[in-house]
């Protein structure tokens, strides 16, 4: 079997396994939502945060244009995902031997973040996929190079402007150095223009400019400064989606973790030592990149979230899969090396059977977790609410795409246009004289005149209340003249 049909195969099982471990049937999250909502053909466009970018609503596009049935867009993601590590690894297959690349495209695809967010509407899985395939196209040479590179580093850009800055940085001082490198420094430096670009025009356009952006996303992230949070991400990698600065305790480091970090990080070592020439530096560019994105969330952000390590752990799935394949070649020789290759192939498919059981069990929590706005969604729709409505309060954006709702400003950090999100009577007496119906979800009975409709919702969660439809304005009669 050559190289990229196995490569081909992995992709395909990637996608399978997404549909096996229930991502296909996971809720919208509000960040989604959000993604989910700004090119959508039937619902309205939610305005998003200002540390959002534009990037995921386009890659969306091509499916909520025309649909917003979630089973819809969350296959569509899992292809997308597939397709993207299939043409990620690609170039690879020409710098590292045959079975290198594909072992690497499995080790990424196995753990339970690659499983649990490969469908998601989230921009990190194909930033992921965008800098291991950049990384393999600078590589991999050429003149013609700064064409892809140029095209992978500005949807990066588009995606997640400062993670097309990490990415960037190393790619670029590799391509100044090695000779036959050099003309893809103009693509490198060109798409993370483009990327910015985009951005800057967008902080005008949305935000007012980039500077009053930039601020308001300072008071979103709270203090500046440098921190050291990888032991809070070790602890969220046993399954936890979050550790947010608020929790004390993100939880202990579990033996999964334990063993593919530990087998992970002895692979890439054997990886690097045992390759040679362009394959060595191949290996030592993705390795270098992979530090520079994981030293980048370590240390710039308090809040650990394992799908921003994808980058990292896509970048060193290269040198572990040629590590992995080393040993295997070199098991061969002798017979206690067979007795290795057996104890290494165990040890992959003991770590495979745990990923994919945990990738199963975080999707059944986020399920879970996120059952309650298509409850309420299926509420207010046997009322006949759907259309020319509004939703304030908590899981807002999620029932209001599923209703083709309003739904409030989410450009947070800008004081004033926040109120607009909130349960207040202003607020309702401004969408109810947009002729909207309008939808609280409140923990209480809110205190808001007028009657309030309690609408009874299946789960546990908080309350829901639904206004009475609005008043149409009275036609105007002509006026007769005597």
């Amino acid at each position: 079997m050559s190289a990229r049909v196995a490569l081909g195969c992995v992709a395909l099982g990637y996608a399978v396994l997404q549909a096996v471990t229930g991502g296909l049937w996971v809720p919208l999250d509000l960040d989604e939502a959000v993604y989910a909502s700004q090119f959508s053909g039937d619902t309205p466009r939610i305005p998003f945060a200002v540390h959002r970018s534009l990037g995921e609503g386009l890659l969306a596009a091509p499916v909520t244009s025309w649909t917003s049935d979630v089973t819809v867009i969350r296959v569509y993601f899992a292809a997308l995902s597939a397709a993207l590590l299939l043409l990620a690894f690609w170039p690879w297959t020409k710098v590292l031997d045959r079975a290198a690349a594909p072992a690497a495209a499995a080790l990424f695809a196995v753990p339970w973040v690659s499983l649990r967010f490969g469908a998601t509407v989230l921009p990190n899985m194909p930033v992921a996929l965008g800098a291991v395939g950049a990384a393999g196209v600078l590589v991999v040479g050429g003149r013609r190079a700064w064409v892809p590179l140029l095209l992978i580093i500005t949807g990066v850009g588009l995606l997640r402007p400062t993670d097309a800055l990490w990415l960037a940085l190393p790619l670029f001082a590799a391509a100044v150095v090695v000779p036959g490198w050099r003309w893809s420094a103009a693509g490198i430096a060109g798409g993370v223009a483009a990327g910015w670009g985009v951005w800057l025009v967008e902080s005008f356009v949305r935000f007012g400019d980039p500077i009053t952006r930039l601020r308001a996303i300072q008071s979103v992230n709270g203090a500046s400064g440098l921190r050291f949070v990888l032991p809070r991400y070790l602890a969220t990698l046993d399954g936890r989606e979050s550790c947010p600065p608020t929790t004390v305790d993100c939880g202990t480091v579990g033996f999964a973790t334990a063993l593919w970090c530990a087998g992970g990080l002895a692979l890439v070592g054997a990886g690097l030592w045992a390759t040679r020439g362009e394959a060595r530096r191949a290996l030592l560019v993705s390795a270098a990149t992979a530090v520079v994105f994981g030293g980048a969330y370590v240390v710039l952000s308090d809040l650990a979230v394992p799908r921003y390590l994808l980058p990292v752990f896509a970048l060193l799935s290269l040198p572990a899969g040629a590590g992995l394949t080393a040993i295997l070649r070199a098991a061969r020789r002798r017979r206690a090396g067979q007795i290795l290759a057996a104890a290494v192939l165990a040890t992959a498919l003991v770590h495979t059977g745990l990923q994919v059981a945990e990738a199963d069990r975080a999707s059944h929590r986020a399920k879970l977790a996120l059952s309650w706005p298509v409850q309420a969604a299926d509420a207010l729709a046997a009322r006949g609410v759907g259309g020319e409505c509004a939703v304030l309060g908590g899981f807002a954006p999620q029932i209001a795409f599923l209703r083709r709702c309003h739904a409030p400003d989410m450009r947070d950090g800008f004081g004033a246009r926040d109120a607009s999100a909130a349960i207040t009577a202003a607020n309702v007496e401004r969408l109810r004289t947009r002729g909207l119906r309008v939808a609280l979800v409140t923990s209480r009975r809110p205190a808001l005149p007028g009657p309030w409709q309690a609408v009874t919702v299946v789960g546990d969660g908080p309350r829901l209340y639904l206004s009475p439809s609005p008043a149409r304005p009275a036609p105007e009669h002509p006026v007769s003249r005597p």
